[in-house]
């Protein structure tokens, strides 16, 4: 005995239906019943052998049933980070490593300055160099602290120059002989007219050195337009716009200071194309521009650094510490040392001494350098 219904029962079962639904029907309508007079095509109704065929097509799984589509689950608050698409500006304003130069030559500029204007030696560093927006930056200057408002000259845009509380009382207490070690308050109270004197006459130190160092590449005037003492009342002209941060640190000796130069993105991007503008110039004008290019470059100044101790204490330890106690390193006097470049490790050494001095001989290179 087969599962497969025979003509006979398939003619029964539409009986049976045809059946119940007159006792449910309602009286047809007249366009139902126009319908149901047309006659029925032969090609609208399936013949046994295709309903055989589709019967088998099931049972065998030759015709794949619909599956109903499948949930996504909705992901988890907080498991994406939404992308500000600001970024880019600032990654675009940080890659302007021409002016990062500027500033680097800036700073020895302003070491002899200031060194000069106080008669004490004054080392002033160039220590950071960020792109963020305005707003975010203003947020974080605290109170008292000296803002320059300038115009740039002449490309007729603002900046900012910035000199935190310490720069201005250490350079007061050492101009009126004073230079104690002991900590200076530098919160709660306002700057006297004779500190705002002082604000003034350090910024057109530092405006004349920028100046100076920019001469050569394109003349600028960083002139002063207003000193605000507080961050809420410094109204530039580029409240929203991003800005390229340019810090400086001032060792003093017994403390550091500091001081920052805002440059909106639209003067990053003049001077940019300026230099770029500048180039140009000089190549096409003069043949032997690589040449003295090359000889210029090898007058820029780089930094070296070696380590020569270096030890791994715990936290333990090291909360413990106090003056006068003695800590021990392994004597190894053969060991490698490692020679950084401007921050990069270059060079292999070893450690000795030289006319009486602390020197390292090198012995190699380390794998990138040449």
């Amino acid at each position: 005995m087969t599962d497969r219904m025979d003509q006979n029962e398939i003619d029964k079962l539409l009986e049976e239906f045809s059946e119940e639904g007159k006792v449910q029907e309602e009286p047809p309508t007249e366009k139902v019943a126009e319908e149901e007079k047309k006659p029925v095509r032969s090609a609208e109704l399936l013949s046994q052998e295709e309903i055989d065929a589709l019967l088998k097509g099931l049972e065998e799984g030759e015709i794949p049933l619909e599956k109903a589509e499948e949930v996504v689950p909705e992901a988890p608050e907080g498991a994406f980070e939404k992308f500000d698409f600001r970024k880019w500006e600032l990654i675009e304003l940080e890659r302007s490593k021409e002016i990062a130069l500027m500033f680097e030559r800036f700073a020895k500029k302003a070491s002899a300055d200031l060194s000069d204007f106080l008669h004490r030696p004054v080392s002033v560093d160039f220590s950071e160099w960020k792109a963020m927006y305005f707003e975010e930056f203003i947020k974080k200057v605290p109170v008292p602290t000296a803002l320059i408002i300038l115009r740039v000259e002449p490309l007729e845009v603002e900046a900012l120059l910035v000199m935190d509380a310490k720069t201005v009382f250490y350079a007061v207490d050492i101009l009126f002989g004073g230079g104690r070690r002991g900590r200076i308050k530098v919160e709660g109270r306002e700057f006297t007219p004779i500190e705002t004197r002082i604000i003034r006459h350090i910024s057109n130190i530092l405006l004349e050195g920028l100046r100076l160092i920019w001469e050569p590449i394109y003349p600028l005037r960083f002139r002063m337009e207003k000193i605000e003492l507080s961050p809420e009342l410094a109204q530039v002209g580029f409240q929203r716009e991003s800005i390229l941060l340019g810090r400086f640190e001032v060792d003093f000796g017994p403390t550091i200071g500091a001081f920052s130069f805002c440059l909106p993105g639209t003067l990053v991007k003049m001077l940019r194309d300026q230099m770029k503008f500048r180039v140009k110039e000089e190549k096409a004008s003069d043949p032997d521009f690589k040449a003295r290019f090359l000889e210029a470059l090898k007058e820029v100044p780089v930094s070296l650094r070696v380590t020569f101790l270096k030890k791994e204490i715990r936290a333990e330890e090291f909360l413990r510490l106090k003056v006068g106690d003695m800590i021990t390193f392994p004597s190894k006097p053969d060991e490698e040392l490692t020679v950084e470049v401007e921050g990069i490790p270059l060079l292999r050494g070893k450690a000795g001494i030289s006319q009486g001095k602390r020197a390292v001989k090198i012995t190699g290179l380390l794998r990138g350098g040449s």
